[in-house]
């Protein structure tokens, strides 16, 4: 069971205890606020989550019943200069009852850090201090875009995945970083549950509602829950909703008692009845097993494949996995700290806990050396992974289909890899450029992925594609 601890503001100095330094875990991540309101200014509200039992604690005084334990927490937002442009910081005291109070498992620390941001590009970084032990931590959050705010078309900010959301009003007993439109907010930063919870909570804003006041009108939210392909696996539900004014809180309560691990994406829908405009969101999160006392993850060492490959192929499979921003920070940390973030990422990438296989890793693993075998141009068979179908074999495995042209009258061999699976259809075009087994992506319809709408007209014609 998770106990919450709300934190509290309390500016008192304290003669620190040192010991020695521990790395301090931080969960959080960034919630945006386009609300035509703020103006071109986005609010960006930070969740973060800590763990009580790293925290040290002490007596103030002989007498005290009770432990104190200080925290300090900042977070600095940087543009795409690299430039700190704003920051935000928190200084506040937590309290036990007990030694074992403090030390206490599961036990989680919710606050929240807020700024306002124009449009554009960010990163942003989070660091946490105990200030009694000098024990520190750091969250790097990955690039996210601030898009610009509209102020006729609507549209939804971002949603909390939450353990809770409850309307408390102005309770003074709340704390008040935690409250937003009298909403108080538990926020999982991770967005990941355990298949022994019965349900979460969301909250969000919708914007930019036809109103009128002399009028009733609704609007109508949309909840379906697909799996980590877009495939679709349940419908959630919907519900109209009288319109309050020309914005409107959203929240929901979802049953996921009996949901298989898996992550998923929630998507919602919402549609003004009156103007008929709609806006849809999506909020990724994941359902794990729960994570046994002793599992001997030993035991899977002997026959996975993963730890028959050598350090530098376990980071070339982990370079199409993550972030160019999170490979940047990988390739700039000392041999020592690479080791420990491989490890660390595939024991929260570990969908099953109960199994000394980590299942997730043994797929990607498996399309690692299959891409190999099938795509490398040279004598030791080793390169296949670095080749265009090498990289997409291993981001989405297998394909549906295929529709393979060796050969032609004219021009030159090429494919066309289809994964229907995946959202509304995608496919990937690879053109052997030299007639020598070197296929290159030439074409496709997924975001991110080189695009050429009239390929099939320059292949047919005999033109090589330009990517370059």
């Amino acid at each position: 069971m998770l106990r919450i601890i709300i934190v509290f503001i309390l500016m008192l100095c304290v003669n620190p205890v040192q010991s020695g330094e521990k790395i301090l875990n931080i969960y959080s991540g960034v919630k945006i606020f386009n609300n035509p309101a703020y103006d071109s200014l986005a609010l960006l509200e930070f969740p973060i989550a800590l763990k009580k039992n790293e925290f040290q604690f002490f007596k103030q005084e002989e007498t005290d019943t009770k432990l104190t334990g200080r925290v300090f927490i900042q977070v600095n937002l940087i543009d795409s200069t690299a430039k700190v442009v704003d920051s935000a910081s928190t200084y506040f005291a937590l309290e036990a009852v007990s030694k074992e109070d403090a030390s206490m498992k599961n036990v989680r620390i919710f606050d929240r850090l807020s700024l306002r941001a124009y449009q554009g590009k960010y990163t942003a970084r989070i660091y946490v201090i105990d200030v009694v032990s000098k024990n520190k931590g750091e969250f790097f959050i990955s690039p996210f875009n601030v898009p610009e705010i509209s102020k006729t078309k609507l549209s939804m900010s971002d949603y909390y995945l939450a353990y809770d959301v409850k309307y408390v009003g102005e309770k003074a007993d709340t704390n008040f970083k935690l409250v937003k439109n009298g909403f108080r907010i538990l926020p999982n930063p991770t967005s990941i549950y355990s298949t022994k919870d019965s349900a979460f909570a969301i909250y969000g804003e919708l914007y930019n509602l036809d109103f009128n006041p002399d009028k009733k009108s609704k609007f109508k939210v949309t909840y379906n829950a697909l799996n980590q392909d877009s495939s679709f696996f349940m419908f959630l539900g919907e519900r109209e909703i009288e319109k309050p004014a020309s914005s409107a809180v959203v929240r929901e309560l979802f049953d996921i008692k009996g949901w298989p691990a898996n992550i998923y994406n929630l998507q919602i829908i919402a549609e003004d009845k009156s103007s008929k405009q709609k806006d849809t969101v999506y909020q990724p999160f994941a359902v794990i097993e729960p994570i046994p006392d002793k599992v001997d993850k030993s035991l899977a060492n002997k026959n996975d494949p993963y730890f028959s490959l050598t350090f530098k192929e376990r980071k070339n499979l982990l370079s199409y996995i993550i972030s160019p921003e999170q490979l940047s920070i990988l390739n700039n940390l000392t041999a020592t700290g690479q080791e420990n973030y491989l490890k660390q990422f595939w024991k929260e990438h570990d969908l099953n806990h109960t199994t000394p296989e980590n299942e997730q890793r043994l797929e990607y693993v498996k399309r690692y050396i299959l891409s190999n075998r099938l795509y490398s141009n040279n004598y030791t068979k080793d390169n296949g992974w670095s080749s265009d179908r090498g990289r997409i074999y291993i981001k989405y495995g297998d394909y549906d289909e295929i529709d393979e042209v060796i050969a032609p009258r004219i021009g030159n061999s090429y494919e066309v890899w289809y994964y229907r699976s995946l959202g509304e259809g995608k496919f990937f075009v690879f053109e052997d450029w030299t007639g020598n087994y070197d296929y290159r992506l030439v074409h496709s319809n997924v975001d991110g992925e080189v695009y050429n709408d009239a390929w099939q007209d320059i292949l047919d014609q005999g033109t090589r594609l330009d990517i370059e």
